[in-house]
């Protein structure tokens, strides 16, 4: 999970952006416990092809072919958002903890496509 951190913010660093570099820190920090989870209960499979997606992103990167990365980059990140969507119920039960301990839940606002799939 460390490299995966540094992988993410990394890819903010190079941006003239200190705003937002920090706010995707904050951000990090926040979700820490839900992605602690989801590793726990994700299949290795699912490990490994997101290791094999980021050294693919730093190889475009490294060839200087921003075309190249930017598709990976998509790609990663539909993949990820379609495999977490089988993961909600830890996300629901983690809000649940967090507003039992008297703590604020990280997500407070949910998506349009959250709400329409949850009606569905």
């Amino acid at each position: 999970m460390r490299l995966d951190r540094e992988f993410h913010l990394l890819t903010y660093a190079g941006a003239s952006y200190p705003f937002l570099t920090d706010l995707v820190t904050r951000l990090w920090n926040i979700t820490q416990p839900y992605r602690r989870e989801l590793v726990r209960q994700m299949p290795d499979g699912s490990f490994r092809s997101t290791c094999a997606e980021h050294t693919l992103i730093v190889d475009a990167l490294r060839r200087r072919d921003p075309d190249a990365a930017a598709a990976l980059v998509h790609v990663h990140i539909h993949r990820t958002r379609v495999a977490l969507s089988g993961y909600r119920d830890i996300v629901w039960q983690n809000e649940q903890d967090l507003a039992a301990e008297g703590r604020r839940p990280a997500t407070t606002r949910r998506s349009a496509d959250d709400r329409t799939d949850q009606r569905a």
